[in-house]
This record gives C-alpha cells, structure tokens and sequence, in this order.
C-alpha cells in the first residue's frame, strides 16, 4: 500500500502525539489480560513494558493499522476512551494519506453519516470520492459502500438503477453484504427471476435471509421452473434449529410451520410452530395452539371409534357387498372387519 501515491487530503495534524489514556485503550484492545494502571504511571510488568512501547513506537511511525484501531476506539468509545467521532477522524484521515483501505472505509463512512445528518452535499461528495478512491486500490467493501450512498441519494433520479450496478459488480466478486442487498431489493420488488440466483449465491455463503427467501420461492415456484417443497424444507430446518439470530429462529420455523401444514404433517408442523412460540411469535402460538386442540380431537374421535368397534357384535349373515367377508354391525352401517 505504501507505494501508492495517496490522493487523501489530510485535514488533521500528521504529527502524531500518543497520550497515555490512548495508550492504555490500545493496550487493552491488543492485550485484554494484561492490567493497564489508570493513573499512567509505568507498570514493572515487562510483558505490558514492550506491549506499551510497540505502541508508541507505531503511533510515531505513523503504523496506519495502529491509527485505524485508535480513531475505532474514540469513533466508537471503547476501552476506556469517550465516544467522539472528531477525535476519530483526524486517525482515520491519517491512515488514509497511507492508502490503508479500512481508513479510507471508516473516513468515507463519517462524512457519509454527516451527509445524513446535515444534507450538506461536500460530506456526500468526500465520502463518494473515498468510497472510489478504497475500490481503485481493491476494495470490494469500498463499492459496495459506495452503492449504499448512491441509493440514498434523494437528488439523483437514478440513484438506485446506478446502486444496483455497482452491487451487481460487487456481487460478481461473492462480496455476501452486496448479495444480500440485493436480494431484499429483488424481494421487495417481486422480481423472483433476479432473485432466485442471487439468493442462491448468498445461501451458500451462509447468509441465513437469503436461505429463507431462496426456501419461500422454491415452495411456492416463484422464480423458477417448478416447486420444489423438500428442497425449500432443507434450507429451512438448520436455520430454524440453529439460526444465529431471534429474527431468522423465528422465520425459518415460521415458514416450516406453514410448509408441513400445507403436507398435512401436523406433528412436524406443531414442532416448528412451537419452535418460533417460544421465541415470542404470537401467530405461531396461535396456530401451534389450534394444531394441539385438532389433535385432541382426533385422538378422541379415533378412541371412540375403536371404542364401537370393539363392542360390536359380530354378524351371522350379513356380509360386505364388495368382499363378501362378514363386518361388524355399528349403528346402522356395516363396516367391514378386512376394511375394504
């Protein structure tokens, strides 16, 4: 990176001046276990000795991996620093005068945010040019970034149809953040044909949204050829039964509910409704709680049955018309004994 020429105005100042509260943030960031005194005076602990100094070392030397991680710790107020992007962005804007890729991410991503906040179109215009600045020097994040603030560009009439590009060519390179938009997009839309191939490339790289989209549209034959029910019940269940968020639980064994009733397996479908009822979704318990009283129902009905059967006296001379076996007499109906 460093025999890039860098294009970055740096706004801040390029000597870097370590301050003891931003030395200890950073040792416990780089070494948690290690017990950094807060009123900055020197630990006799050898291990924190050369941890400290590497540190300031590296901020004199400008290490722009060093100035990225102290300007995430003010941006975001971690380890014992305030939360307070101003401090944040004089690190980043240093690192990024280095061509250091996620300094040019974070810096784009606060004049982005000021852009949201303030309207005022030179943030917009820093952020675009830092965005295309990281993607000329290989960063896939970079574009995709750069697509997100395009869409949200109230001013520009095409700013979506230009998002889209810019995600599609993102996507052609596996980047999953790009998939996913994509998919939410072509979901919204109802534009199934775009969305089966991308939802497909997402699913495979794990994305658990695009594994239940991709698993609605192979039931219900949106999108593609033909349905596909066991297909779409194979990329539910994992997500369903080890889903990494509430959301994508509650979805995945929402769906799987609808999908088993739909094949009349309600023991499977009473499973997963009760699955998302645990996680607080109220028309799961609803259906988990009609698919229980069902099956009381039919328990009851079906014990009734063999109830009369077994109490029916046996004919003597009636037989079934079909079997010409003889039945047992129950009301007025024979029922043959062989069930024909």
């Amino acid at each position: 990176m460093s025999n890039f020429v860098s294009s970055v105005n740096v706004h801040g100042s390029t000597a870097v001046a370590p301050k003891p509260h931003e030395i200890n943030a950073l040792v416990h960031l780089l070494k948690d276990d290690i017990i950094v005194k807060q009123d900055n005076q020197q630990s006799t602990h050898p291990q924190q000795q050369l941890l400290r100094q590497a540190i300031v070392d590296s901020l004199h030397d400008k290490d722009p991996e060093i100035l990225y991680k102290l300007g995430t710790l003010h941006q975001f107020g971690l380890h014992g620093l305030p939360l307070d992007t101003s401090a944040s962005m004089p690190y980043f804007e240093l690192g990024s005068s280095f061509n250091h890729l996620p300094s040019m991410n974070a810096l784009a991503s606060l004049y982005a945010d000021m852009y949201d906040s303030t309207k005022i179109i030179e943030y917009h215009q820093q952020a675009s040019k830092l965005y295309q600045l990281a993607y000329q020097y290989g960063s896939i994040d970079a574009l995709y970034n750069l697509g997100c603030l395009t869409a949200a560009d109230r001013n520009q009439p095409d700013a979506m149809e230009q998002a889209l590009k810019l995600w599609h060519q993102s996507a052609t390179r596996s980047h999953l953040p790009s998939l996913s938009a994509l998919c939410n997009y072509y979901w919204a839309a109802k534009d199934y044909q775009q969305l089966v191939p991308m939802a497909r490339k997402a699913s495979q790289l794990g994305d658990e949204a695009a594994s239940i989209l991709l698993a609605t549209c192979l039931f219900d034959g949106l999108g593609t050829a033909k349905s596909d029910p066991q297909r779409a019940i194979e990329l539910l269940r994992p997500v369903a039964l080890h889903g990494t968020t509430k959301e994508h639980v509650v979805m995945a064994a929402s769906n799987l509910g609808h999908m088993f009733v739909a094949s009349s397996d309600f023991s499977s479908a009473t499973t997963f409704y009760t699955i998302a009822s645990q996680h607080g979704h109220a028309p799961s318990t609803d259906a988990a709680a009609r698919l229980h009283r069902m099956n009381a129902i039919r328990k009851q009905e079906t014990n009734q049955k063999l109830k009369i059967f077994l109490g029916a006296r046996k004919t003597t001379g009636t037989r079934c018309s079909h079997c010409n076996h003889y039945g047992y007499v129950e009301k007025n109906w024979i029922q043959c004994m062989y069930k024909c």
